[in-house]
């Protein structure tokens, strides 16, 4: 069979070598050697590689003994000399594995090469089987990644969840900011328009149509019906102002800002005055010309009329409206009364 046998042993530490494609097990590698059919210690046939630091090519498969006797002549025979001296002498079934790729040595049982990356895939009666296409250590990597994927994705899943949890509560904080910007536009702006339209409307129709008995031997008795009408605003819209100030002061309140406090005042002067005048022609009207009979009729409908536009627009509560129809309202309705006898002196 061409076996070599060299008389003398290598030291362990030595420079070049070569492994066993069976077993595992290193030689002294000689480049006089190289190419040469040699017989390992587990009985392997193999070719002595031409180059140093690799795995002997395996030329045959391994004959098992057959019985003890068998395998002790097979190891006397070796023992004789006609084998390759060994590097490192261990226990072949469980001897460290070196890659096929890069000759690494591999401990026992490794799957792939911590060299090269290569994989390695070990069944019970065959050699390893290598992949150095990369495929199987992809794989591999994959595998061993699924649980970590899993989890972020788990993760993820959670993280969507609260942020679809989070984007409904903001759609729902919007539509409600909507809802309320729309309603404080209502109040703020809509709605005072609308009452001061309304106000002027009915003073109009009052002046056209109501001819009131004491002003009937005035000369001019539309001017000075409508003068009475523009003090009585004019009265109104400044108490108005000085009680939203004494409310506000007195109970904590924020009046709010310039614009929309002057427009909502105007409303209120302006539709009070009106509905005070539109109610006394309707009351001068019932008891034919003697409506002052009805002062005290006319004060809670006039205190009615307030309570309900003041209390919306403002939104003040029901003791601030007392305070404020106290101060804006009472005092007014007297000082309407010395006004509109001067009024009536000036034009008699």
């Amino acid at each position: 069979m061409g076996l070599i046998a060299l008389p003398e042993i290598r030291p362990m530490s030595q420079d070049h070598w070569f492994a066993c494609p069976h077993c595992a097990m290193r030689y002294a590698w000689q480049p006089q050697h190289a190419g040469r059919k040699v017989r390992c210690r587990c009985t392997a046939m193999m070719r002595i590689p031409t180059e140093p630091d690799q795995t002997a090519s395996l030329l045959e498969p391994v004959q098992t003994a057959s019985s003890p006797r068998a395998a002790a002549s097979s190891d006397k025979q070796l023992s004789a000399g006609s084998y390759v001296v060994q590097l490192e002498s261990h226990d072949a079934s469980v001897a460290p594995a070196p890659c096929p790729t890069c000759g690494r040595i591999l401990r026992a049982g490794a799957l792939v090469c911590t060299g090269c990356g290569t994989k390695l895939r070990t069944t019970e009666n065959e050699a390893p089987e290598v992949f150095s296409d990369g495929t199987s250590l992809v794989a591999q990597l994959v595998a061993e990644a699924e649980p970590v994927v899993d989890k972020v994705s788990r993760s993820e899943n959670v993280v969507k969840s609260q942020l679809e949890k989070i984007e409904s509560r903001f759609a729902y904080d919007r539509q409600v900011e909507a809802e309320v910007t729309t309603k404080a536009l209502i109040i703020d702006v809509v709605l005072p328009l609308v009452l001061t339209l309304a106000g002027l409307a009915l003073l109009a129709v009052e002046l056209k149509f109501y001819e009131p008995r004491m002003f009937a031997l005035m000369a001019h008795p539309l001017l000075a019906r409508a003068m009475l009408h523009g003090l009585n605003i004019l009265m109104g819209f400044i108490f108005f102002a000085l009680g939203v100030l004494f409310v506000a002061k007195l109970f904590g309140n924020a009046p709010g800002t310039l614009g929309k406090l002057l427009l909502k005042l105007t409303a209120i002067s302006v539709f009070c005055v009106a509905t005070d005048a539109t109610f006394h022609w309707g009351l001068d009207v019932i008891t034919e010309g003697y409506a002052v009979l009805g002062g005290y009729l006319k004060l809670i409908v006039s205190g009615v009329v307030f309570f309900t536009v003041a209390g919306i627009l403002l939104g003040l509560d029901i003791l601030e409206l007392l305070v404020l129809f106290t101060f804006s309202r009472m005092v007014p309705m007297m000082m309407l009364m010395f006004t509109a006898a001067i009024i009536y002196s000036l034009f008699e």
